[in-house]
C-alpha cells in the first residue's frame, strides 16, 4: 500500500510538471497539492514554490520554498529562488546567505556564483565581485551577462585592453547585444582607435537605432575625427531620443562654440542649464560664448556660477583663450585669483 501511495504522488507530481509547462497554473498547482497531500517531500514543495510564484503569490511561495529547504534531502534550488527573492526584497545580507546555502548543497548552481557577483558589485566591492563573475563563467562558458560585467569592472579600473576581450566575448555569444556594442566602441574611442570605434558604434545602431547612448559616442567619435557637421547631426538624433540628455546639449554646445557659432551655441547650452540649473560646464561654456561675443557681463555672470559650482573652473579661466578680451576686466581678475 505504500509503494503503491508514493507511485501516486509521483503521478499526481508529473501531471502538475506537465500543466505547469504548459502555463496552466491553476490545474498544475492542485495536482501538486494532490502530490503533497500523499507525500510531502522537499521536490514537491519546491515545485509548489515554483508554480505559486508564477502565479504572482511570492508569500506563499516563500513558504513552500522554505519547506523544501527543511525537509530531508534539502534542494540548494530552494535556497536559490529564495535568494532571488530576498534580493529583490531588498535585503541582500540574506540573500547572499542564501546563496551561499544553495552552493553548499550544490556547488554546480552557476547562478548561485553569479547573483553574489551582483550584489557585492552594486555595493562597490568590485574585487570580491569579479572573483564571483569569474566563478560563473568557469561554471558556465556562456554565462554571457558575467562576462558583460566583468568587462565593466575592468572598464572601470581604465584596464581597457581586458575590457575589450570581455566585451568581444559578450559579442560572441550575443551577437545582437548592442549595449555591447556601443560600450566596446566608447572603449576604442578612449583608446584613440576611431575607426575601430565607429564600427563598433554603427553596429549598435543598427541593431537598435533607438538607443540614444550609441548615437551619443557616435557624435564623440565624429568630433574626433573633426566631422563637426556630422557630429552635430548625432547629437540632435540624440536629442530627438531623448530631449533630457544634457551631455548631448553641452557637446552639442562645445561644438558650436568651436564653429563661431555663439548664439547657437548660448541657446544650446541655456537648454542644459535649463535642465539641470547645476551643471556647471554649460555656465562656463555659456560663459566663453559671452565673452567671445563682447557680452562681458554675461560672461561674468555665468563664470561666478560655474566657479561656485565647481572651484577648479579657476584653473581653466585663467588658461582659457576665450577670455583674452576679459583679462584686465578688475571683476575678472578678481574671479580668477
Amino acid at each position: 500500500m505504500k509503494k503503491h501511495g508514493i507511485n501516486r504522488a509521483q503521478n499526481y507530481r508529473i501531471l502538475a510538471i506537465q500543466f505547469y509547462q504548459n502555463g496552466n497554473y491553476k490545474k498544475a498547482l492542485e495536482f501538486i497539492q494532490k502530490s503533497i497531500s500523499i507525500d510531502d517531500n522537499s521536490i514537491a514543495y519546491f515545485l509548489l514554490g515554483n508554480i505559486l510564484e508564477d502565479m504572482g503569490q511570492e508569500f506563499e511561495a516563500v513558504t513552500a520554498y522554505e519547506k523544501a529547504t527543511n525537509h530531508k534531502p534539502p534542494l540548494g534550488e530552494a535556497y536559490y529562488n529564495l535568494a532571488i527573492i530576498t534580493d529583490k526584497r531588498g535585503e541582500p545580507d540574506k540573500a547572499i546567505d542564501y546563496y551561499h546555502k544553495a552552493l553548499e548543497i550544490n556547488p554546480e548552481i552557476t547562478g548561485a556564483y553569479y547573483g553574489i557577483a551582483i550584489i557585492l558589485d552594486d555595493r562597490g566591492e568590485k574585487h570580491q565581485a569579479l572573483a564571483y563573475y569569474q566563478k560563473t563563467v568557469e561554471k558556465d562558458p556562456t554565462y554571457d551577462r558575467a562576462y558583460f560585467y566583468i568587462a565593466n569592472i575592468y572598464d572601470e579600473w581604465g584596464q581597457k585592453e581586458k575590457a575589450v576581450v570581455y566585451y568581444q566575448k559578450v559579442i560572441e555569444l550575443i551577437p545582437n547585444d548592442y549595449i555591447a556594442y556601443n560600450n566596446l566602441g566608447s572603449i576604442f574611442e578612449e583608446l584613440g582607435r576611431y575607426v575601430q570605434a565607429m564600427e563598433a558604434i554603427e553596429e549598435s545602431i543598427n541593431i537598435n537605432h533607438n538607443y540614444y547612448k550609441s548615437h551619443f559616442n557616435k557624435g564623440v567619435v565624429l568630433a574626433h575625427m573633426g566631422k563637426k557637421v556630422e557630429a552635430l547631426q548625432a547629437y540632435d538624433k540624440v536629442l530627438q531620443l531623448n530631449s533630457n540628455y544634457i551631455d548631448a546639449y553641452n557637446n552639442k554646445g562645445v561644438l558650436l562654440l568651436e564653429m563661431g557659432k555663439f548664439d547657437e551655441a548660448i541657446d544650446t547650452f541655456s537648454q542644459a542649464i535649463k535642465l539641470n540649473p547645476q551643471h556647471e560646464a554649460s555656465y562656463y561654456n555659456r560663459a566663453c560664448c559671452y565673452a567671445l561675443s563682447g557680452k562681458v557681463e554675461q560672461a561674468l555672470e555665468d563664470l561666478k556660477i560655474s566657479i561656485k559650482l565647481n572651484p577648479r573652473n579657476i584653473a581653466f579661466a585663467k588658461k582659457c583663450s576665450d577670455f583674452d578680451i576679459m583679462r584686465k576686466n578688475h571683476e575678472f581678475q578678481q574671479l580668477i585669483k
